[in-house]
């Protein structure tokens, strides 16, 4: 594998790493993870909490957010699918960071992060699952209705 060199910073955090790509990405899964502990408030547009239908505040779903992706791909039968890899992983994402509204570009981050293989086209992939109604779109976001959660948590 090639050496990587990675600089950046999240508010107070800075990072600079250099390394083959899988220590990196290893890596900076661990600083976001710090990155988003060390935050006081989350922001309201980026964060957004799950409302259970008692409506009491929820976290993120640990049994679903406890596991890799590359896991829960495998146990929700996502890997011939591309349309259900991108639900899958749209559930996933949702329950490791506590996020409702969620956007094609943190889908396929997400898989390349994983080491999973890519998404043909994300954006017909969310096409298909608004036709399903397994998502709604919300501007140059989505987010996955309960029925599509259904279809992948009840599976």
């Amino acid at each position: 594998m090639a050496n990587v060199k990675m600089e950046f910073s999240i508010g107070d955090m800075k990072f600079s790493g250099e390394g083959d790509e899988k220590w990196l990405s290893v890596q900076l899964d661990k600083i976001i993870a710090q990155a988003k502990i060390s935050r006081k408030e989350p922001t309201v547009d980026r964060i957004s909490p799950t409302v259970s239908a008692d409506h009491s505040i929820t976290t993120g779903d640990e049994s679903i957010s406890g596991r890799p992706l590359a896991a829960f791909l495998v146990e929700k039968n996502a890997k011939v699918s591309q349309v259900r890899k991108f639900l899958v992983t749209a559930v996933w994402l949702g329950a490791k960071y506590n996020k409702t509204n969620l956007t094609t570009r943190e889908i396929t981050i997400a898989l390349r992060t994983a080491s999973q293989t890519r998404l043909g086209n994300s954006a017909d992939c969310l096409n298909q699952n608004v036709a399903k109604g397994f998502c709604e779109k919300i501007g140059n976001e989505f987010f996955v209705t309960d029925d599509g959660r259904k279809s992948i948590v009840n599976s």
